[in-house]
């Protein structure tokens, strides 16, 4: 098929020709050949006639039409604008997509931020509570102490005061009335009755005098140390309280002592024996109030332990051990009611306790203070009725100065 200008001329090629023409659409050709029929109207266009061939050689390519058509350009245009429009479309949609995921983000992010803030802030008001509280835990207990000596100061008086009001030492009184009234009769004390018995009833009184001061001497001596027990704790209460939140190098041998006469006319009144099994350790680095916190605790957890097994002879044993090259350890081991296994993992929970009146944040505090002083805080036991161990590690001096 051949178009010239906008008619079209059909060429054919002799019967039994079987080569074929390659020639692209499009080309430019010059053809020559034999007319067979006259032209014919077909719509508003005259139709050539059609050509005879002789060969493939009345066909000659004069220009190879271009691989690149205007079809090809426009089908590209086309393919290329919705490739854009395309793109176009899921640009904003990606850009959407980012933009709502970016504000969930940042909703996110900030909620994040916020529940952190609460966290924080929950943490340092629990942090501040259990301070506190274990302030309150000690200051109840020095407290105590002090009631308990007080109630001897207050036997020692009434005592004091009894021995006083009944003494028959008042009777001397009568007896100068008596003598007075017989100054004038010389012979009063050999002839009279009642002078007869004045020299042996001021024997008496000379020996009962003698039993009376030394009754009365010992009541001072006792009132004495009481007061000065008394003293003594308001001042290492004074003194520890002062250097809350500061590391000091102490020795573990003078904490426990202190923490043990915190408790020491606890320990007395309910009968309780303490043995003490010091192994020389190297001194600790720790904020000495918190550290005095949790044993005042152990120590009075072990009493009341003993006290609720009713056990004849209740026995507490205070241990120093050095726990390999790094931390001391400080246990208390009680004779007491003992810890069920299932309670062993909730003994440091905060409000758990096992006793009635007990609110449950003594051990819970102290595991916290001994967290934050780099140690730990345990509790071991066999069973109901087989007492416990509460043991206390804590960093060496030397590890913290290496730290």
């Amino acid at each position: 098929r051949l178009q010239i200008e906008n008619r079209i001329v059909r060429a054919f090629l002799p019967t039994g020709v079987v080569e074929r023409i390659s020639i692209p659409a499009g080309s430019l050709v010059e053809v020559q050949g034999v007319c067979s029929t006259p032209g014919l109207i077909v719509g508003a266009a005259q139709a050539l006639p059609d050509l005879w061939l002789n060969s493939i050689g009345d066909v000659v390519l004069i220009k190879r039409a271009p691989w690149w058509k205007v079809e090809y350009t426009l089908a590209a245009i086309g393919g290329l604008f919705t490739a854009i429009c395309g793109g176009l479309v899921w640009v904003g949609t990606l850009r959407r997509n980012v933009e709502k995921q970016t504000r969930e983000l940042k909703r996110e992010i900030a909620e994040r931020v916020r529940m952190e803030g609460e966290v924080n802030k929950t943490h340092r008001l629990l942090l501040d509570a259990s301070r506190q509280a274990g302030m309150a835990e000690v200051a109840t207990n020095v407290l105590h102490n002090v009631g308990n000596v007080l109630n001897s100061v207050n036997v020692s008086c009434n005592l004091v005061s009894d021995k006083i009001r009944t003494s028959e030492f008042s009777s001397l009184e009568k007896l100068a009335d008596l003598m007075e009234k017989n100054a004038a009769e010389p012979l009063f004390l050999s002839t009279n009755a009642k002078g007869k018995m004045i020299p042996g009833y001021l024997r008496q009184l000379a020996e009962k005098k003698d039993l009376e001061k030394e009754i009365l001497a010992g009541e001072a001596r006792l009132l004495q140390e009481n007061i000065n027990h008394i003293v003594e704790i308001v001042a290492m209460q004074q003194s520890y309280a002062k250097v809350s939140g500061l590391t000091e190098v102490v020795a573990v041998a003078d904490l426990v002592d202190d923490a043990l006469r915190l408790n020491g006319a606890s320990l007395s009144r309910h009968e309780v024996s303490v043995k003490r099994e010091y192994d020389e350790v190297p001194p600790l680095s720790v904020d000495k109030h918190k550290a005095l916190q949790i044993l005042v605790n152990l120590l009075q957890n072990a009493k009341q332990a003993c006290d609720a097994a009713k056990v004849p002879e209740k026995e507490l044993t205070v241990r120093i051990k050095k726990n390999g090259g790094d931390f001391i350890k400080i246990m208390v081991r009680d004779n007491g009611i003992g810890i069920a296994p299932e309670n062993l993992t909730r003994m440091f929970a905060h409000g758990f306790t096992t006793r009635k009146d007990g609110h449950g944040f003594g051990l819970h505090s102290g595991a916290l203070a001994a967290r934050e002083m780099g140690g730990s805080l345990s509790a071991w036991s066999e069973g109901p009725g087989q007492g416990a161990t509460f043991t206390l590690e804590l960093p060496c001096e030397k590890r913290k100065a290496m730290a």
